[in-house]
């Protein structure tokens, strides 16, 4: 009887063909897990850090517009202060000058 390769049952000799793999190594394993596992926190934070200049930049136009507020506010507080000092002269001097233009319409 003859089995695989042609040989006879009970001859023995080196395999023909080796195994064309190494057997697997528990710690070249776990080296590249680990290796991938630090990769991709390393990807990770990059992206992280790209969240945080968005958030830095996204902060700094904040902060303009409400320094730009702040301005515009404090300029409608002092056209206002104008407008009622204005407002002031203008109701003194009709308050005055109605009894002298009454007098002046009957002889």
């Amino acid at each position: 009887m003859t089995t695989r390769g042609g040989k006879e049952q009970g001859q023995e000799g080196p395999p023909q063909r080796f195994g064309a793999t190494t057997p697997p190594n528990p710690q070249a394993d776990y080296a590249v897990h680990t290796v991938q596992t630090v990769l991709e926190m390393q990807r990770t934070l990059g992206g992280v850090e790209t969240a945080i200049k968005h958030l830095e930049d996204r902060s700094k136009e904040y902060g303009e517009k409400l320094e730009q507020i702040g301005k515009d506010v404090h300029a409608a507080k002092i056209v206002g202060g104008v407008l009622a000092v204005v407002a002031t002269v203008l109701g003194w001097a009709i308050h005055e000058l109605l009894p002298l233009l009454s007098s002046l319409k009957h002889p």
